[in-house]
C-alpha cells in the first residue's frame, strides 16, 4: 500500500470543554456507523483535510469543512463556540514507515496553510509527541516543489513522482495530487453525482480524469508520451544542429564565392535525397566546378610566374623589404605583448564575474528559503519548530549546539535577513554590469589587437616568401597579387576535401534524425500500448462482474464497456457506442461503486500506482436497499491484496451486527453518540 491511515485524532476546544475524537483503523474493511449528524463525515473530511487535498470537498482551507469544526459544537443540546481544532493524523507508506501530520482548522496561532510533518506518535488520553515535526506551507506557489513545501515532503515520503500533463495554455505543468485523489475518495453530497466527479477545474489541466485513470493504472502509454516529449525535444535540436551545420557548409563556400546550386533547407528532403552540394564558381563570366576552378586558377598562377621579370641588379628593393620585415617584426612583439596582457585582465574579469554571479545566484536561493521561512512564520510556524535535528532549516548543514553555548549568538531575524540579503544584491548587481562592460570593451580589444596582429603576419609571410626566391620581382604590388592566387588556390583545395568531411558529419546526424523520426513514428502508432489494453480489459471484466453483483439493472451489462477514449462506461448499443445516461439513481451508485471497487481490485493482481485506499462517505444513504449493501461488502471480504477501505455509514447497529457474522471488519459504533466526545478541559490543557 502506497498510503495507509493509521490513527485520525480531531481536537476541537472550547471554553468549557475539549471535544475528541479519536479512531484507529486497520487494514481491510473500516466501518464507522452512525446516525445522520454525529461527524461522520467531519472525520472522514478531516482526513482529507489533513493530507491538503480539501479542495475535493469544494474548498480550499477550513471553508470546506463542517461548522462543527471551525464555529460551533453541540452537546446535549447545548451549542458551544470553537475557540482552536486541529486535525493530527499518523499515515504509513508501503515501507512501512510512519509520519505524524497536525494542520490546524481554526486557531489565533497557527494558519491553515501551516502544516506540521515528521516523526510522531498520537494518543487518546494525552498530548501527542511532536517536538521533532517540522513545519511545511500549503496552497501557495511552490508547495509541490519547494523543500518547504508540504506536498513536496508527503509525495517523497509516499515514493509518489507525478506525471507531467499539459495545461489549456499548453504550458506544462504535474497532475497534482487533488486531480488524483477523487478516485480514493468518495465525498457525501457531490462524490456520488458521478465518477471523479469532484476533480478540481482550478488547475487549468487538459482531460484531468483521463489523465489520473492513465497514472493509476500505470499506463505504459504514459511512458510513451513522455519517450515522444523527450523524442521531439531531441529531433528540435537536431534540425538546429542540421539548419547550423548546412549554414556553415553554404558560409564556407560563400566565403571563396562559390554557390550551391542545389541547396536544401528541407530535412526530410535531404535524407530522400541523399544530399551532395553541387557547387560552383563564377569567375570572368565563366561557371566552373570547384575542380575546374582549381585547374584554371594554377594555369593562371603558372602564366604570372612566366610573366614576372627579374631585375638582378637592383637590390634596394630587397633591402627595403628586409628593413619592412624588421619593422613589422618589432610591432608585432609589441602587439603580442599587449594581447597577452589584455587577455590575461578578460580572464581575470571572467573569473570575478562568475564569482559575483554565484554569489548572486547563492544569494537568490537564500532569499527563497528566507522567503518560506517567512511564509512558515507568518502561518505561526515558530523559529525553533524549523530546526529539527540541529539541522539548518535553510541550508541543511548541522548546527552545534556548542557554537550557540561558547559566544554570544544573536542571530538575525527573517526580516533582517531578507534586507540583508537584498542589500547584498543590489550590491552586487552594478558590479555584474560592471564587470560585463569590462569583458566586452576587453573583446573588443582584444579583436582588434588580433586582426592587426595576423595582418602583420601576412605582411611578414609575404615578404619572406619572396625574398627566399631565386628571382626578385619588380614590386610588392606582384607579390601581393601572386601571393593571393596562391592563397586562393590553397583555399579552393583546403574547401575541396573539407566537403566529403562535412557530409561525412552531416549524414551522421541526418541518420540520428532518421532513426528518431522513425522510434517517433513507431510510438505515435502505439498510443495505448498492448498490455495498457489488456490492463483496460481485465479491469472493464472486474468492473461488469461487480456490476452484476451489485444487481445493476437499467440496460444490460453485456452491453456496458469501458471507452478506450476517456476510459468511463459506455453504452454498446447494437453497435453504437452511448454515454451512459438516463439510468435509476440507485443503479448510478452501482456504477460508482463497481468502477472504484474494480480500479482496487486490479491493483492486487496488476502493476500500478493505486494508493491502495478507498474512503466512501455514506454510501447507504443513495438509495440502495440493505440487500445490495450486503453484496456490497461480500465484494470487498473476497479482496486478498493488501488495502484499506473506510466506509461512514448511517446504517442500523442490527444491520451491521448481522453483518459482523459473515464479514470481517473494524467497525467503530456510535449509534446515538457523537463521534466528537467531551472531556475535562483541565486534563488535556
Amino acid at each position: 500500500m502506497i498510503l495507509f491511515i493509521e490513527k485520525v485524532k480531531i481536537s476541537i476546544k472550547t471554553k468549557q470543554k475539549l471535544f475528541i475524537c479519536f479512531l484507529e483503523f486497520n487494514q481491510g474493511l473500516n466501518i464507522i456507523q452512525g446516525n445522520n449528524s454525529k461527524g461522520k463525515s467531519s472525520v472522514l473530511n478531516s482526513i482529507i483535510y489533513a493530507l491538503g487535498l480539501e479542495i475535493i470537498i469544494g474548498k480550499k482551507g477550513p471553508d470546506a469543512l463542517k461548522v462543527v469544526l471551525t464555529d460551533e459544537i453541540t452537546e446535549d443540546l447545548k451549542s458551544y463556540k470553537v475557540l482552536e481544532s486541529k486535525v493530527e493524523l499518523k499515515i504509513k507508506n508501503a515501507k512501512n514507515e510512519s509520519k505524524l501530520i497536525i494542520r490546524y482548522i481554526k486557531s489565533r496561532d497557527f494558519q491553515s496553510r501551516l502544516v506540521k510533518f515528521g516523526d510522531g506518535e498520537l494518543y487518546l488520553d494525552k498530548e501527542s509527541e511532536n517536538s521533532r515535526l517540522t513545519d511545511y506551507f500549503l496552497h501557495d506557489s511552490g508547495s509541490v516543489s519547494r523543500k518547504a513545501g508540504f506536498h513536496n515532503k508527503l509525495l517523497n515520503f509516499l515514493n509518489i513522482e507525478l506525471p507531467k500533463v499539459q495545461l489549456y495554455n499548453l504550458k506544462e505543468s504535474i497532475l497534482y495530487l487533488e486531480c488524483i485523489f477523487p478516485l480514493f475518495f468518495i465525498e457525501q453530497r457531490v462524490g456520488w453525482s458521478g465518477i471523479q466527479s469532484t476533480i478540481p477545474s482550478v488547475y487549468r489541466i487538459k482531460q484531468p480524469a483521463l489523465k489520473a485513470f492513465e497514472f493509476i493504472l500505470k499506463f505504459r502509454s504514459n511512458m510513451i508520451q513522455e519517450q515522444k516529449e523527450i523524442i521531439k525535444r531531441q529531433i528540435s535540436d537536431l534540425k538546429i544542429e542540421i539548419r547550423n551545420f548546412m549554414d556553415k557548409i553554404k558560409n564556407e563556400i560563400n566565403l571563396e564565392n562559390g554557390i550551391i546550386e542545389n541547396y536544401q533547407d528541407n530535412i526530410d528532403k535531404l535524407i530522400e535525397m541523399e544530399w551532395i552540394p553541387s557547387i560552383s564558381f563564377r569567375f570572368e563570366q565563366k561557371v566552373y566546378n570547384i575542380d575546374e576552378f582549381i585547374s584554371e586558377l594554377e594555369s593562371r598562377l603558372i602564366i604570372i610566374d612566366d610573366q614576372i621579370e627579374v631585375d638582378v641588379k637592383n637590390n634596394n628593393e630587397k633591402e627595403k623589404m628586409i628593413e619592412d620585415i624588421t619593422n613589422f617584426e618589432d610591432e608585432r612583439v609589441s602587439l603580442e605583448t599587449l594581447f597577452n596582457t589584455h587577455s590575461h585582465e578578460k580572464f581575470r574579469e571572467e573569473s570575478n564575474l562568475t564569482k559575483l554571479q554565484n554569489s548572486l545566484n547563492n544569494i537568490a536561493s537564500e532569499e527563497r528559503r528566507y522567503k518560506d521561512l517567512k511564509k512558515l512564520q507568518t502561518y505561526g510556524s515558530k523559529l525553533e519548530s524549523l530546526i529539527i535535528n540541529n539541522q539548518c532549516p535553510t541550508c541543511d548543514q548541522l548546527i552545534n549546539d556548542v557554537v550557540f553555548e561558547e559566544i554570544d549568538y544573536h542571530p538575525l531575524s527573517i526580516d533582517e535577513t531578507l534586507n540583508y540579503l537584498n542589500q547584498q544584491k543590489s550590491a552586487l548587481n552594478p558590479l555584474i554590469n560592471l564587470s560585463k562592460k569590462t569583458i566586452n570593451i576587453k573583446d573588443q580589444i582584444i579583436t582588434e589587437i588580433k586582426s592587426k596582429i595576423n595582418i602583420i603576419r601576412k605582411n611578414i609571410d609575404e615578404i619572406r616568401s619572396y625574398l627566399e626566391k631565386p628571382i626578385i620581382f619588380q614590386n610588392l604590388s606582384e607579390i601581393r597579387h601572386n601571393l593571393n592566387l596562391e592563397d586562393k588556390i590553397e583555399s579552393i583545395k583546403s574547401l575541396n576535401s573539407d566537403i566529403p568531411v562535412y557530409l561525412d558529419r552531416l549524414n551522421d546526424i541526418l541518420n540520428i534524425y532518421k532513426e528518431l523520426k522513425e522510434e517517433l513514428h513507431k510510438l505515435t502508432d502505439e498510443d495505448i500500448n498492448k498490455e495498457d489494453l489488456h490492463k483496460i480489459a481485465k479491469f472493464e471484466e472486474i468492473f461488469k462482474i461487480y456490476l452484476k453483483m451489485l444487481r445493476f439493472n437499467s440496460i444490460s451489462v453485456n452491453d456496458i464497456e469501458i471507452s478506450k477514449d476517456n476510459y468511463l462506461p459506455i453504452w454498446n448499443k447494437d453497435g453504437i457506442k452511448l454515454v451512459i445516461q438516463k439510468i435509476s439513481e440507485s443503479d448510478n451508485i452501482r456504477l460508482i461503486l463497481s468502477y472504484y471497487l474494480a480500479l482496487l481490485k486490479l491493483s492486487f493482481t496488476h502493476e500500478t500506482n493505486h494508493f491502495g485506499i478507498l474512503i466512501l462517505d455514506e454510501p447507504r444513504q443513495q438509495n440502495m436497499n440493505e440487500s445490495d449493501y450486503i453484496e456490497l461488502y461480500s465484494v470487498i471480504n473476497e479482496f486478498k491484496g493488501d488495502y484499506q477501505i473506510i466506509v461512514a455509514s448511517s446504517s442500523k447497529n442490527t444491520f451491521f451486527k448481522e453483518l459482523s457474522n459473515k464479514f470481517r471488519f473494524k467497525w467503530f459504533q456510535y449509534n446515538e453518540k457523537s463521534l466528537f466526545q467531551a472531556d475535562n478541559i483541565k486534563k488535556r490543557i
